[in-house]
């Protein structure tokens, strides 16, 4: 028995240390974070994503762009707060109407296994308060024909548009939709500054004939806006017909105009004097006395005598 005890204690030992070997060599279990739709506004409750500026796999800095996320009033874009890697992308890009902190994307850190990403529900899944056979009963649309209309028909969706100047959102998105990756290369801005307006867009798409739309291009002139081109009837019944004057009847309203001058009263300017030019600069004169009547003087005098 006492040899048999060290035997079973080296026996447990080593099953024990099999244990642990085993568990050692397991895989860590990765922390995925849940990436969620952001609220660009305190009023803000759907958005519309524009798009990833990542793609699954990619690593990210603090404060590296990774989406872009359309309002109402404009495209704005999403910074990362922290390192990590984009671990799968569940909304993609050019969704409309995302509901805020809705999932839209697992985030990982550098090093975690993207394998073990937990599996979510896409847009093709049925909704969660469907019944489960409401997506198999649903008949499926057949896919329409093209349409030879359109000369300029693009691929749906593109995962890139390159620009290199202001470009409208509503434009942005459009090109996005429609396929049209480098926009300024086959569309004609006829906006301010050549920028490019949805109109041309769909204009180039053969949606409206013209990108103005039923408004009608119109240039006015100078002559326009100061009001001197009028209609034809109009002005030769307003205005009378102009007739040059003869050399007489211009020199007999020159001579006219000379003899006018001529009669003109003319009044002659005060001396300028010394004291007039200081007048207005010195101290006020104390007035004179009042100097007595020559009736009482004489009237004083006539009493002195007596």
């Amino acid at each position: 028995m006492s040899l048999l005890a060290p035997v079973s204690r080296i026996l447990r030992m080593g099953r024990s240390a099999v244990q642990v070997a085993r568990m050692s060599t397991s895989l860590p279990r990765a922390a995925f974070k849940e990436f969620t739709m952001p609220a660009m506004s305190p009023t803000m409750e759907h958005g519309n994503l524009g798009q990833w500026k990542v793609s699954e796999g990619d690593t990210f800095s603090a404060g590296d762009i990774i989406l872009e996320v359309e309002t109402d009033k404009a495209m704005m874009d999403v910074e990362a707060q922290d390192d990590g890697v984009m671990a799968r992308i569940v909304v993609p890009s050019g969704t409309k109407d995302v509901p805020v902190n809705d999932l839209i994307a697992w985030l990982a850190e550098e090093g975690d296994d993207l394998s073990q990403v937990p599996e979510t529900k896409g847009a093709s899944q049925p909704p969660r308060d469907a019944p489960k056979g409401a997506a198999e009963d649903a008949p499926k649309q057949a896919p329409t024909p093209a349409s030879s209309e359109r000369p300029n028909e693009v691929p749906h969706g593109t995962d890139t548009v390159h620009v290199t100047k202001p470009t409208f959102p509503s434009v942005l998105r459009l090109a996005h939709e429609r396929g049209i990756s480098e926009p300024e290369k086959v569309i004609q801005g006829t906006g301010r500054h050549g920028m490019i307006t949805k109109g041309d867009v769909l204009a180039y798409l053969g949606d409206i004939k013209s990108a103005y739309g039923t408004a009608q291009v119109h240039h006015t002139t100078m002559s326009e806006l100061s009001g001197a081109k009028r209609d034809g009837a109009h002005a030769k019944a307003s205005q009378p017909a102009y007739t040059p004057l003869s050399a007489s009847e211009h020199r007999r309203l020159v001579v006219a105009g000379l003899a006018s001058l001529g009669t003109a009263p003319r009044t002659p300017a005060p001396p300028a004097t010394y004291a007039a030019v200081l007048e207005g600069y010195g101290a006020p004169k104390a007035p004179a006395p009042p100097r007595p009547s020559t009736a009482a003087s004489a009237l004083a005098a006539f009493y002195e005598k007596l």
